[in-house]
């Protein structure tokens, strides 16, 4: 019995948990600014020695980019 993979599907779901993953970090890094204004200066967590700040930009561009391409795939598809 041979495993075959849906690559399309593989590639939607990295996609679509890059775009959720992405945006709840971003909302979790805007939500300790609102809360803590000073929490800019911060580190994510202790292991993870980045700011909260970068770490919400980079969660940010994550979400956005998985979401265009997410976007992309799915008009490509509906032509076919």
């Amino acid at each position: 019995m041979e495993l075959e993979i849906d690559k399309g599907k593989l590639r939607t779901a990295f996609l679509k948990t890059g775009f959720l993953f992405g945006l709840l970090v971003w909302i979790y890094s805007i939500a300790m600014q609102i809360a803590h204004p000073e929490s800019t200066g911060w580190t994510f967590t202790h292991w993870f020695r980045i700011r909260i700040g970068y770490v919400a930009v980079v969660a940010f561009v994550v979400s956005v980019v998985c979401f265009f391409i997410l976007q992309y795939f799915k008009k490509e598809n509906s032509r076919i």
